[in-house]
């Protein structure tokens, strides 16, 4: 996931909801899975890694977004979270 709000000066509120509380369910159709998020900013050293992933896989959509704030845009990885 990309908290890029299509280039605005803030980021969408589910980022607040994230990094107030990681556990979080992916719902796909009408599947249901429980997960960890995690924020990877520009400050993690995996970040040139996965922001590649995500802006070619969306045709430099993320890029044009980067270019309208001066806001640096996170990418959120999503585990599946373990069962107790």
């Amino acid at each position: 996931m990309v908290a890029s709000a299509g280039g605005a000066d803030s980021p969408p509120g589910w980022l607040y909801n994230l990094r107030a509380d990681a556990d979080v369910e992916v719902q796909v159709g009408r599947r249901r899975t429980p997960a960890v998020a995690t924020v990877i900013g520009h400050d993690d050293p995996d970040f040139p890694r996965v922001w590649k992933l995500v802006n070619d896989g969306n045709a430099g959509r993320y890029d044009a977004y980067q270019q309208r704030t001066r806001r640096p845009i996170p990418v959120i990885a999503l585990t599946p979270a373990s069962n107790p």
